[in-house]
């Protein structure tokens, strides 16, 4: 399935320090009219799937009208939330849809923010760092699974803005006991954010079926200034997804410099020695670290 990213705003009501975004942060948001526009351009070209981020997106003032054009266009949508605002009990998601909550703001939800009476998935995207409270984690993540039950589902990701091969012999037995933890409360935990292999070789931690695969289908992003962006990951502006003219460039250019900018990474994973490890191109081209300036130990 086709995926896209829009940052609808960069406004925000917290200040994560491992933000993707925390150095572009302005008062930038799309407009209403703009954002149907590009929603009928992806949905037309094939984009089944439309992930709504910032900022904080239930900050925009017309979040309401920008969630219910959006449902018109996309099959399914992911909005991703801290749950903070009150705007968030506007949204009304459909049986496809899904609510990403991060964790790290997990006190203020309770069945109301999670949207219990409302059809669709809830996520939970809990982060594992070397300084993770793991007997605090597991009790919040005790506490909304008995307001919520098996309507959650906790996503396990760790922080993509730092080296994580350097906390590595810490951060990794915190995921697998985390990750077991869930488990044992009946939780059907997924993971997000995947780890290159070497990365989770020789620990207890989940390989995807499909390996640690970054791939072009789920790339793809759109920002509040109407730059495209390879992934939530990389900060560089490739191009703007409008034309000198005015009107939205053409699908192909727009899927040429995706492309592109991903060959630009794998190169640069190649450069780090990957080219040699057995698993590369097989199940490990870097994952969602791809291209990351630590990855240089290989599968052995």
């Amino acid at each position: 399935m086709k995926s896209i990213r829009f940052y609808i705003t960069e406004k925000c009501n917290a200040r994560c320090r491992n933000c993707f975004n925390r150095e572009e942060r302005n008062s930038s948001q799309m407009e209403i009219d703009k954002f149907e526009e590009l929603c009928d351009f992806f949905s037309t070209n094939g984009y089944a799937l439309l992930k709504v981020m910032g900022g904080e997106p239930t900050l925009h003032p017309q979040f309401e009208e920008m969630m219910l054009l959006a449902q018109q266009y996309f099959p399914q949508i992911s909005l991703f939330t801290n749950g903070m605002s009150d705007s968030l009990l506007k949204f009304r998601p459909r049986e496809k849809d899904n609510v990403v909550y991060n964790f790290n703001f997990n006190h203020a939800l309770n069945s109301e923010r999670l949207l219990l009476n409302q059809p669709g998935k809830r996520s939970l995207e809990i982060q594992i760092k070397q300084n993770t409270n793991t007997e605090k984690l597991i009790n919040d993540i005790k506490r909304i699974y008995n307001i919520a039950g098996e309507r959650v589902y906790p996503n396990l990701t760790l922080d993509c803005v730092s080296d994580i091969f350097r906390e590595k012999n810490i951060v990794i037995p915190i995921y697998e006991f985390v990750w077991k933890s869930c488990v044992e409360l009946g939780l059907n935990v997924g993971q997000d954010h995947i780890a290159p292999l070497c990365y989770v070789k020789g620990s207890k931690m989940k390989i995807p079926q499909s390996g640690a695969m970054c791939h072009i289908g789920c790339a793809g992003l759109i920002d509040s200034s109407y730059n495209i962006r390879f992934c939530n990951q990389f900060s560089d502006v490739l191009a703007s997804i409008y034309s000198p003219n005015g009107s939205l460039i053409d699908i192909g250019t727009y899927e040429s410099l995706i492309t592109e900018k991903f060959k630009q990474i794998q190169n640069k994973v190649r450069l780090k020695g990957c080219d040699n490890c057995p698993m590369y191109i097989v199940y490990c081209n870097g994952g969602c670290f791809a291209g990351k300036e630590y990855i240089s130990v290989c599968w052995k």
